[in-house]
Formats: C-alpha cells, sequence, structure tokens
C-alpha cells in the first residue's frame, strides 16, 4: 500500500496502531500543545475504513512536567468498536489509562499504586475483558509484572491488582507484552 499521513503536526510521538475484523485501521498517538501549555500532552486517535479517515479525536490528556514525556502508549480495540489507550510518563513512572466507548470517552485515570514507580505498560482485550499489566518496582528492588483486568463495558469496575509471579520468586524484567488466546486466556 502507498504510506498515509495520518495527522500533520511534527509534535506527534508514540503512535501505536490495530486492525479489527470489521476491516478498519485505529490509530492512537500524543501530540504537545505547542501553542499552549508545554506541559500538557493530548491523547489522539482516528480510523480508517473503507480508504477514508475519521477526524481525529481527542480521548484526553496527560499533565507532563518540564523535560518528561509520554512514552510507551499501547492502543487495544476490540471488534466490537471499543477503543482503549494506556501509557506511560518518563520521570514520574506512573501508568494512565483512557477508553472510548461509542461516543462515551472516560475521564483518563492513573492505574497501579499511588507513588509507586510503574512503567512499560501493554493492553490486550477481546469484546467481554480488558487485561493490562506493567512493570512495578517493588519495595526499591526489581521490577515485577502487575495485572488487572475489567469488563469490556462503560462502568465496569476494576478488578484487585495482582503481582503476577514466576516460579523459584521474583525476578526483575522489563517491557512486558502480552495478548489473549480465542479462549480469552492471557499470555505474557
Amino acid at each position: 500500500s502507498t504510506a498515509t499521513q495520518f495527522f500533520t503536526k511534527p509534535t506527534a510521538y508514540e503512535p501505536d496502531v490495530e486492525a479489527t475484523s470489521d476491516g478498519k485501521i485505529h490509530v492512537a498517538w500524543v501530540v504537545k500543545d505547542r501553542g499552549g501549555d508545554p506541559e500538557v500532552h493530548f491523547i489522539q486517535y482516528r480510523y480508517k475504513s473503507n480508504n477514508t479517515w475519521s477526524n481525529v479525536v481527542t480521548l484526553g490528556a496527560v499533565d507532563v512536567r518540564e523535560g518528561d514525556a509520554v512514552f510507551d502508549l499501547r492502543l487495544g480495540v476490540s471488534n466490537n468498536g471499543n477503543v482503549h489507550v494506556i501509557l506511560s510518563r518518563l520521570q514520574a513512572a506512573g501508568i494512565f489509562y483512557v477508553a472510548k466507548y461509542g461516543d462515551t470517552i472516560t475521564e483518563v485515570e492513573s492505574l497501579g499504586v499511588p507513588g509507586v514507580r510503574a512503567k512499560h505498560p501493554d493492553l490486550a482485550l477481546d469484546n467481554n475483558y480488558v487485561h493490562a499489566v506493567w512493570m512495578h518496582q517493588t519495595g526499591g528492588g526489581p521490577y515485577g509484572i502487575m495485572h488487572q483486568d475489567w469488563e469490556n463495558k462503560l462502568g465496569s469496575a476494576k478488578s484487585a491488582l495482582k503481582q503476577v509471579g514466576f516460579p523459584g520468586g521474583d525476578y526483575g524484567c522489563d517491557r512486558v507484552r502480552m495478548d489473549l488466546d480465542s479462549a480469552g486466556f492471557y499470555h505474557l
């Protein structure tokens, strides 16, 4: 295919792409607000259907201190059209999440344990559930893997945080990635 420029400002970064079974191509990214507050970064989203791009939708904003940046943005779109974005802030080492259900966009929320360093999130989802994982620093030591899930519908409650362990104890790790199989089980 030919290359497509789906956003024209040079301050766009951290893109991710997802294709759904209906043939739509979904894209999300972050853009700095150069004309306003440099410490606010906006989460942008659009999709392509039948060779036509939708309008750009702002899903939310993340406050970013001077010298900080948003990174590791991950997009997940279920076949029923629900859009989910998770990302990190570099210096604050926090996890942020926002979702779009039809025309309803949720508030950007912080995931994880307040005050505990977290980074490198990922999402895996289907029409029924959303799973999120990220790296979580355990007591100043190595980073372990945290997992949380919830129903893929507006207003659903998130499960309790669970640390994913491995046989033989905890290991430091980095950049966890996950996916779901056809039965809905997640794999790391």
